[in-house]
């Protein structure tokens, strides 16, 4: 492995997320689906022509095991990120009218030559896989990343991709459970 193959970033000082219950997740979502990954395409940088932002710094530090670890700086004027886009084909809608029968999600994270970042644990490119099936709130995405076009979709919150379960539920990485019969009432 490189000197900077992994390179986790700390996005700043005691940052958390504030939960989102599923009601609100359903009010921000323009799509909920049950959708099957069927492409992943290669990480990129942000950058418009997605090369390595300029201003990265790197800094070593020691963790509680005495081993050494990398971290990078943004300090770029866009907050440049890495990402990766998966094309999913739609099963089922659940909200949304005329959806398409396959949608782009950007997923935040993955690896560009020797560095690595990982947004959030369970909803980076690495956290799905081709073939498999997913339950996901998303959103059009009107943010920065929606200038690098083509036109994609975002999840609504960390928490709004849950991994297929047996008898209709499905659960997301923090162990909450969605049952899709529900769905309507909350």
């Amino acid at each position: 492995m490189s000197k900077h193959g992994w390179l986790p970033t700390t996005l700043g000082p005691n940052v958390s997320l504030i939960a989102m219950s599923n009601r609100q997740m359903k009010a921000n979502a323009d799509i909920i689906a049950v959708v099957t990954v069927k492409e992943k395409m290669p990480a990129r940088w942000s950058t418009p022509d997605a090369a390595l932002p300029k201003g990265i710094q790197i800094y070593e530090s020691v963790n509680e095991n005495g081993e050494t670890e990398e971290f990078m700086s943004m300090m770029t004027n866009n907050s440049e990120f890495i990402y990766a886009d998966l094309v999913l084909e739609v099963n089922e809608v659940y909200k949304g009218e005329n959806v398409p029968k396959y949608i782009l999600l950007r997923a935040g994270g993955g690896t560009v030559g020797d560095f690595t970042w990982r947004h959030v644990e369970g909803c980076g490119p690495e956290d799905y896989e081709l073939g498999e099936k997913y339950l996901v709130y998303v959103e059009e995405d009107s943010g920065y990343a929606n200038e690098l076009g083509p036109n994609h979709y975002g999840l609504v919150y960390p928490f709004a991709k849950y991994d297929s379960k047996e008898n209709g539920k499905y659960i997301n990485w923090a162990g909450e459970t969605a049952n899709l019969f529900f769905l309507d009432f909350f």
